[in-house]
Formats: structure tokens, C-alpha cells, sequence
């Protein structure tokens, strides 16, 4: 599995769980997760997100500068 994928979209909180359930079923060897849920460390280091109708305030929130090395954990292979 790799690092987790950010899902970064205005959904109505009782749809969030039918989202994230159809996500895991299309792609199951991905972990999605909401991005407002996800600690400020692994929001400095997301490489993938999936974004629909976003709250401007999450897209700041979104590392710009990716020639920098981070300090982000590695992902262990399968």
C-alpha cells in the first residue's frame, strides 16, 4: 500500500462514509482519506489527491513546493 491518497471535496457529512466505501471498492489497494481528518504532518507530505468542489482553505493547505526534500516517511513495499 502506498502513502494515503487525499480526498479533498465539499461532501455532506453523511455521505462522506458511501464516498469513501465506493473509493476503497475501485481502488483497493489504495487507502483514501478525508483531508480534513489527516494530521499536519501527513498533509505536508500528500502526493496524491482527489479533488471535487474543494474548500479553498484545504487547497492552501496543499504542500506548493515539491523540489524540496521533506522529511516524509517512506511507504513500505508490499
Amino acid at each position: 500500500m502506498s502513502d494515503p491518497i487525499a480526498l479533498i471535496a465539499n461532501i455532506r457529512s453523511d455521505y462522506e462514509a458511501s464516498y469513501l466505501s465506493a473509493l476503497a471498492s475501485a481502488m483497493p489497494l489504495e487507502k483514501v482519506v478525508l483531508f480534513r481528518q489527516m494530521s499536519a504532518d501527513q498533509r505536508a507530505c500528500v502526493q496524491i489527491a482527489l479533488v471535487a468542489n474543494p474548500d479553498r482553505a484545504d487547497i492552501t493547505a496543499l504542500p506548493s513546493d515539491r523540489s524540496e526534500e521533506r522529511a516524509c516517511p517512506v511507504a513500505a513495499s508490499p
